[in-house]
């Protein structure tokens, strides 16, 4: 896979992403922590770490939480802040020792991907590329400026059409970070678009489907006719 975005490896991704959702396969270690789960695959001297994400109301109750903790020196949503450490104390004795890792997730998923992929470019260890679907915002500006200072080039944030989750929390507090990678009506990536053509696609593409714009199964319809465009 490469450090630069691929629509082969946002498609790989994007599986791994769904797979979370699905009865473990062989080959994959899954690790749980109250109602978050995280999937581990590992091929060669490459890992592949797949954050579970929004799948019930529970979970939605934690992206609704919006209070703020410190971390870094900066601040971060609690509830993202929670299930990441949760899982984390689980990852330490599980987490292969490879040359290059992988992070992806979506929705919540995405958010703790985000926490995750930080936490290990912090610590010196190789994060080749961050993949996130329809991923929340995550913390401050001062969060936000960190991880794209530690990650630099490799985090892709994908949002697909009228999905709701990545307009929340509000930006008042919060900041997105990483290169935006819009998927538009016309089965193509606009990277890093302007907030005036993103919303004017969405009109001209009539996606008024707030919600199923945010399910993983229409990320990977919308990457997949991506690359077969």
């Amino acid at each position: 896979m490469s450090s630069k975005f691929d629509i082969s490896d946002a498609l790989k991704m994007a599986l791994a992403s769904q797979m979370s959702y699905e009865p473990l396969q062989p080959g994959c270690i899954r690790i749980e922590a109250e109602n978050h789960s995280v999937d581990l695959w590992k091929c060669k001297d490459e890992c592949l770490i797949a954050f579970r994400g929004t799948n019930d109301v529970r979970d939605w109750l934690a992206d609704a939480d919006i209070v703020r903790v410190k971390r870094i020196g900066c601040k971060v949503h609690r509830g993202f802040d929670h299930g990441e450490r949760l899982l984390h104390y689980r990852l330490t004795n599980e987490l292969p020792q490879c040359s290059r890792y992988w992070i992806t997730g979506h929705s919540l998923g995405g958010a703790l991907a985000t926490l995750y992929a930080v936490r290990l470019a912090d610590a010196g260890l190789n994060v080749a590329g961050l993949y996130t679907f329809g991923s929340p915002r995550v913390g401050c500006r001062c969060f936000a400026q960190h991880a794209d200072y530690v990650l630099s080039d490799r985090h892709f944030r994908v949002v697909h059409g009228n999905d709701i989750v990545p307009r929340v929390p509000r930006p008042i507090r919060y900041r997105h970070c990483g290169q935006l990678c819009y998927l538009d009506r016309n089965n193509a990536v606009r990277f890093d678009p302007s907030f005036l053509s993103v919303e004017i696609d969405r009109l001209l593409g009539y996606r008024f489907d707030l919600v199923r714009d945010h399910f993983m199964e229409s990320y990977f319809r919308s990457l997949y006719s991506v690359r077969n465009a």
